[in-house]
């Protein structure tokens, strides 16, 4: 990645408000591109920029690039944002926001801003993380910034390699002219039966919303050292300041009510983190699935406390999202386990912002597991792909075809209403709620096995990314690439990757496992249509 173009804007406002004295200064905005797969200047009829501030909201139009713009009555800036557009046919296609600028009169300062295509992906650095990441956690900082929480990389044949404790960075408020994640931290350890571990996978980081003191404070849960192997899961907790970079750790009486990882957390709209099932500890090895819910409960104790829900059978791979802001959190279907056989389910259990559960009365229309759950708008979820397989799975290593079918779970109407299928049917897949009733879902496979057990798969990882419009109920191709392309949305192909979303900037996707069980480097960047 380098610098494509250079806007050079030179701004003088007249005077400060209620003064005569004028201010000046000058600021240039360095873009930063994806160039490996974006070219966002390209062919553009019109650029625009608009200043955003505690107390203005200034937009002007660029006659070209490299242009000099002037803007009268701003004075000096102080936690300003910048966004660019360009437009082809009145129609933005590239974006760009600076992180907040501070500017006085008669300064001279360089900003740096990336610029990508809307609703598109952009490939950023050949080695966006230092190692392969699988089974890690993003979530995002705000002004651009995204945290990245341990993961694991793999071994000979998809052995287990090295599991990573690294607190990273990639920020794109201020990128550098190659933006990767870079190492900011160390996650806390926490004890295992005589052992001291600080490496994680398969733990989960929110990102608190709410007006209160705990807001953008990045919540992290369980994970284990081990992958496949419940011995070293953890019930420990923090949180973590992506500010100053400090970490509050739980202590014993607040952590999590089971040890779990692989588990899925799912924020509502009050601010309390819900969490589903999950591995759990196994004393001396192995597996034991964890079939409670448990919520963090932010007003309690010094920084929120875990309370369990209590058992509701939710096994694990199930898929959870929110459904709304009255309605709460949905989770639906999962693998699990009874009379020494694996099995899909279909059940469904919605948890009410106040905590009570209970289970639709209208279940999935299939047993699913490794599917998604994804927030389309108030009252309705998008359910796609997938593996159904009943009770027929026994044993670990059995393949199973995933499913290209979806459906729209309606709350109003409580229940399922089935949408075209997908371009390709696909399983342990990534999906990203876009805004108005958008949803993007990529990677994944088309086969996977191992049920009991995690994503592995028999067919190859996708690379292809398709689009659901709730307004038409149909799907569209994000990259026009086939199933079996060695790169599409996705630059390389990747089954589980991980989603860190900001709806004010765009989504990190990236690591996963990708052909021949090893975990990816790459990262990619969608950027919202704002």
């Amino acid at each position: 990645m380098g610098l494509h173009a250079v806007l050079v804007l030179a701004w003088w406002p007249l005077a400060c408000t209620g003064s005569e004295e004028g201010v000046t200064w000058d600021l240039t905005l360095l873009p930063v591109v994806a160039e490996k797969n974006q070219d966002p200047f390209d062919g553009l009829d019109s650029h625009s920029l608009q200043v955003t501030g505690p107390n203005t909201s200034e937009f002007r139009e660029m006659t070209q690039e490299g242009s000099t713009v002037s803007l009268g009555g701003l004075g000096e800036l102080s936690g300003a944002t910048i966004t660019y557009r360009g437009s082809l046919e009145h129609q933005v296609v590239s974006l760009g926001r600076t992180a907040p600028v501070t500017i006085s009169d008669g300064e001279t300062l360089e900003v740096p801003i990336f610029v990508g295509e809307v609703d598109a992906m952009a490939w950023l650095s050949e080695r966006g993380t230092k190692e392969g990441i699988y089974g890690g956690a993003v979530a995002p900082g705000g002004d651009g910034r995204y945290f990245l929480f341990g993961g694991m990389d793999f071994g000979t044949g998809g052995s287990m390699g090295d599991t990573f404790d690294h607190i990273q960075i990639l920020d794109l408020g201020t990128p550098s002219d190659d933006p990767v994640f870079e190492t900011v931290g160390t996650m806390p350890a926490y004890d295992d039966a005589g052992s001291t571990h600080t490496e994680r996978m398969g733990l989960t980081a929110t990102t608190l919303n709410d007006a209160d003191d705990l807001e953008g404070q990045i919540l992290v849960t369980g994970g284990t050292a081990t992958w496949q192997n419940g011995s070293t899961t953890t019930g420990t907790a923090f949180l973590y300041d992506p500010d100053t970079g400090e970490i509050y750790e739980f202590s014993n009486d607040d952590w999590l009510y089971e040890e779990r990882n692989e588990h899925i957390a799912v924020q509502n709209a009050q601010g309390d983190v819900v969490l589903f099932g999950g591995w759990g500890r196994a004393i001396g090895g192995g597996l034991v699935i964890v079939d409670d819910i448990e919520v963090y409960d932010r007003s309690q104790g010094e920084r929120g406390h875990f309370e369990t829900l209590g058992n509701r059978s939710i096994g694990i791979f199930g898929a959870a999202d929110l459904l709304g802001v009255t309605a709460g959190v949905l989770h639906c279907g999962g693998v699990k386990f009874a009379g020494n056989q694996w099995y899909t389910d279909d059940q469904c259990y919605l948890v009410s912002p106040n905590g009570e559960v209970d289970e639709l009365s209208a279940p999935m229309p299939l047993d699913l597991g490794h599917h998604t759950l994804t927030w389309l708008e108030e009252g309705k979820v998008l359910l796609a792909g997938g593996v159904s397989v009943g009770d027929d799975i026994t044993q670990q290593g059995d393949i199973v075809d995933a499913s290209a079918e979806a459906w729209i779970y309606d709350h109003d109407l409580r229940e399922f209403i089935e949408v075209d299928d997908m371009a390709v049917p696909r399983a342990a897949h990534a999906a990203v709620p876009l805004g108005n009733g958008r949803v993007l879902v990529v990677g994944g496979a088309a086969e996977v096995s191992d049920i009991p057990f995690s994503d592995n798969y028999s067919g190859e990882p996708m690379a292809c990314g398709e689009i659901f419009d709730l307004a038409t109920r149909s799907w569209t191709s994000a990259d026009g690439c086939l199933a079996g392309d060695a790169s599409g949305a996705l630059e390389v192909r990747s089954i589980s990757p991980v989603v860190g979303n900001d709806p004010d900037h765009g989504a990190v996707i990236m690591g996963g496992a990708t052909v021949n069980w090893s975990a990816t480097q790459t990262v990619g960047f969608w950027t919202f249509r704002r």
